[in-house]
């Protein structure tokens, strides 16, 4: 069942990311604690166009099924301005491991999170920088 989850996550990386042009953003889905499997995706996917896969923002999805995120790529250069990420404050402490090891595997020391006002009662609001 596993690789169908997996078969299916390519089969729409590659079909969302076939239908846009290379800068525009790709979301893919993941649990806190798993983004590197989805970052590794992505790399694999602008790699066989010629660039890397820079992270966009990451985003809290309310569902049933418990913490479902959406993560955001673009193939070409990272961003240099800080990257929007809400979250429930229970998932804050993996997803900032998450984004820790992205920004170590882009050659950074780690992130730097800034808090914002939050988006709701059960929703935070942060951004972050590579460093």
């Amino acid at each position: 069942m596993r690789w169908n989850t997996i078969a299916a996550a390519m089969t729409l990386l590659i079909t969302a990311m076939g239908v846009g042009r290379a800068q525009e953003p790709t979301a893919l889905t993941f649990r806190p604690g798993t983004m590197a499997g989805r970052t590794a995706d992505a790399n694999e996917y602008c790699r066989q166009r010629g660039g890397d896969a820079a992270l966009v923002g990451i985003d809290y999805v309310n569902s049933p099924e418990g913490a479902i995120y959406r993560v955001r790529f673009a193939c070409g250069a990272p961003a240099g301005a800080d990257l929007p990420v809400t979250y429930r404050a229970e998932d804050f402490g993996r997803l900032k491991t998450d984004v820790e090891e992205y920004c170590r595997r882009r050659n950074a020391s780690g992130a730097k999170f800034t808090t914002e006002p939050a988006v709701s009662a059960s929703v935070s609001k942060s951004s972050f920088r590579c460093e």
